[in-house]
């Protein structure tokens, strides 16, 4: 089944485009998603919005009370849970969920706990996890005074395929920064 999916490399937006190239199969094979990580206005929001008008539940986590609060009524099906991602493994049971959907949020926990979530998440997701995240160190410190926005790690493909994940690298070959999209199916 993994090989059935494609991947568009040539975009810093990997799991979108991933997304809109399999929308079909969400559509037909999601019934429950946890998006990880929330702002408003992100380049995502459209994909929350658009399988909660099939009927998907998708739970919606952040940890930083402002995004909370400038969230919560924008996107109309999807409650927020207001949680550190790092408490997964002890609030969510192995196969409770189809989709995890991650986007740029593990650069920003150390990376002992980035690899303990991506693994911990290949037990709760039952049908697949979607993970974005800059290839290698980009540093970043606080963005309209959220301390979580912090890079703390760099993460590499060997990081994604030591958790079983199918790893690809991309954006643009003129720019510093790549993306890696790490994409789990059992």
């Amino acid at each position: 089944m993994a090989n059935d999916f494609k991947v568009d490399t040539s975009t810093l937006q990997m799991i979108n485009t991933f997304y809109d190239l399999h929308k079909d199969w969400f559509k037909k094979n999601i019934e429950t998603a946890i998006f990880v990580g929330i702002r408003k206005g992100a380049e995502e929001n459209y994909i929350i919005e658009d399988l909660g008008e099939t009927g998907v539940v998708c739970l919606r986590l952040e940890v930083w009370h402002k995004n909370c609060e400038e969230c919560k009524d924008d996107i109309m099906y999807s409650p927020i849970i207001r949680m550190d991602m790092r408490e997964m493994p002890n609030r969510f049971v192995d196969k409770s969920i189809d989709l995890i959907f991650a986007k740029q949020v593990l650069e920003h926990v150390s990376k002992e706990e980035a690899e303990i979530l991506l693994r911990s998440w290949t037990k709760i997701a039952r049908k697949m996890v979607i993970v974005e995240t800059p290839k290698g160190e980009y540093k970043q410190g606080p963005i309209d005074g959220n301390p979580y926005e912090v890079h703390k790690c760099a993460l590499y493909e060997q990081d994604f395929e030591n958790a079983g994940y199918m790893c690809y690298t991309g954006g643009y070959d003129h720019e510093d920064l790549r993306h890696l999209l790490g994409v789990w199916i059992p």
